[in-house]
């Protein structure tokens, strides 16, 4: 993965912070998240972030953006898909099994996998744009 570093400890609070968040508002509300929300479009454009599933044609159009997060997007028998939530639950994933790494600078590598090894998320943004996403998702729920 090239030059690769711990990240910082005030990462590291944010990331526990978000794990305690995770745990108790996020998760119980899989379904009242909406990946279409006017804010988060309009954040992701201004910040050239591409978000996308992990088949082909997404990875292929990630590796062109600046930044991305390519993540599996399975619908749940018989509920509606919330692409959002599952987006933050790989990114609780990542973090609680020390998958988040400082690459260079100020950007930050992620990714979520099975215990098979198959990849299921992954992600490389800077480090101010990890956090303001959280936000901006967290934010599009009803």
């Amino acid at each position: 993965i090239g030059n690769t570093m711990e990240i910082a400890k005030e990462d590291k609070v944010k990331c526990f912070d978000f794990l305690s968040e995770f745990e108790k508002t996020i998760k119980p509300n899989f379904g009242s998240y909406n990946i279409n929300d006017d804010h988060l479009s309009r954040f992701l454009n201004e910040n050239k972030i591409f978000l996308g599933k992990t088949n082909k044609a997404d990875r292929a159009k990630a590796l062109k953006s600046r930044y991305y997060i390519v993540f599996e997007q399975t619908k749940p028998c018989g509920k509606d898909n919330d692409v959002v939530h599952h987006l933050l639950r790989h990114i609780r994933n990542a973090i609680a099994h020390g998958h988040i790494i400082k690459k260079g600078n100020n950007k930050f590598y992620i990714e979520d996998m099975k215990e098979t090894g198959i990849m299921t998320m992954e992600g490389n943004i800077a480090k101010n744009e990890f956090f303001l996403l959280l936000e901006q998702l967290k934010q599009t729920r009803a």
